[in-house]
């Protein structure tokens, strides 16, 4: 891609890619955290298989199913537009990625057919 140190695109860049990254270990927390709670889930089922109940056995582990099912559906909610926004940024950055390589190769082949030395650094502040 050549010299990129007074790129006006490189700090924005940057910022997205850094947003990126800070979606997806979010991404990959609730995750994890959706599949743990699944996994009690599942385990509740398991034992209500298990067991004889009477009144008591049946509330306590009706509550128990409940608290899980209030707790994935936090979970959920808080997924879901960060998976939406995950999915987004990556198939954007992606898509940046490949569009401002080629418009930087180029750029760079017009500049040296015409012989431009200058920088946006010599003249705009950046």
């Amino acid at each position: 891609m050549g010299e990129l140190s007074d790129r006006l695109y490189e700090k924005p860049f940057e910022s997205l890619r850094s947003t990126h990254a800070e979606v997806k270990r979010t991404y990959y927390k609730l995750k994890a955290e959706m599949s743990r709670t699944d996994k009690q889930i599942s385990e509740l089922y398991h034992e209500l298989e298990k067991v004889d109940l009477n009144e008591d056995i049946g509330y306590q582990y009706s509550i128990a199913l409940q608290n899980l099912l209030r707790r994935r559906r936090v979970i959920k909610d808080e997924f879901i537009p960060i998976d939406i926004m995950f999915q987004s940024l990556s198939e954007s950055i992606e898509s940046l990625k490949e569009r401002i390589g080629r418009n930087r190769e180029k750029s760079e082949e017009i500049r040296a057919s015409l012989n431009v030395q200058l920088r946006i650094a010599e003249f705009l502040n950046v």
